[in-house]
């Protein structure tokens, strides 16, 4: 018997699923993306239907993830689970409509400093600057 007031799905960190708790979620008006450390996954806004997968390469797993998805593409920071002290990292900008990599690249993770697994990370993985006269979250 349920108990009153318990939620209606099992909480992850409770169950044998890798994943855990998500770690970020991009929202456009088609498609909802669920980033949890095992991958990112798409799915039908209308029809909850699964749409796409992404894996980071190698065994590696997701470290965090953009805040938002501006213009449709979210970036996800990506590295090797087994070391300690991780020096290097990889970012993939990801289309939310696709799961295509639309860039990637590997950075030392020393500039990005201490970032807690609970933080998400702003910004796009971008070679474009930010467009002049423009302002709000991220310098946009």
């Amino acid at each position: 018997m349920a108990k009153i007031g318990a939620p209606a799905v099992a909480d992850p960190d409770e169950t044998d699923d890798p994943g855990g708790r998500p770690l970020g979620l991009w929202l456009t008006d088609d498609t909802v993306v669920v980033a949890r450390v095992d991958g990112v996954r798409a799915f039908g806004t209308a029809t909850g239907e699964p749409l796409w997968t992404w894996q980071p390469p190698g065994g590696q797993i997701v470290g965090l993830v953009s805040a938002d998805a501006q213009g449709g593409e979210g970036v996800v920071m990506h590295y090797e689970e087994s070391r300690r002290d991780v020096r290097r990292v990889g970012l993939a900008t990801l289309a939310v409509a696709t799961g295509e990599v639309v860039r990637r690249r590997k950075q030392d993770a020393a500039p990005l400093g201490h970032l807690p697994s609970k933080v998400a990370l702003g910004g796009a993985c971008s070679r474009r600057p930010a467009s002049p006269g423009r302002t709000g979250r991220h310098g946009r």
